[in-house]
């Protein structure tokens, strides 16, 4: 479907409206790709900001045991950033798209 921008606008006088409206509402949404998120009968809900990696939480030099602190992975954490930055990303466009 294609939404035509250039359409009058439909203003709700009457329960004889809501048809019309809600059809060009649904079209519109689609096209912005956030039916899912705006549809009444949908369950999805648009996900929460995602968190960065643990590892990237100040270091303590000693653990509350007196060890030592240790390091991460740094191929755990290059993944873990990897998949933070492509989340984030994805929640940036939805809530652009949201709004």
């Amino acid at each position: 479907m294609s939404f035509n921008t250039t359409s009058p606008a439909i203003i709700l006088r009457s329960h004889r409206d809501w048809d019309l409206w809600y059809s060009r509402l649904q079209e519109l949404a689609e096209t912005l790709d956030v039916w899912e998120y705006i549809d009444p009968e949908s369950a999805i809900v648009p996900g929460q900001k995602p968190e960065p990696p643990a590892a990237l939480a100040p270091l303590v030099p000693e653990q509350d045991d007196g060890s030592p602190a240790t390091l991460p992975d740094p191929a755990a954490l290059t993944r873990d950033m990897t998949l933070y930055r492509a989340e984030l990303k994805e929640y940036r466009r939805t809530q652009d798209k949201i709004s």
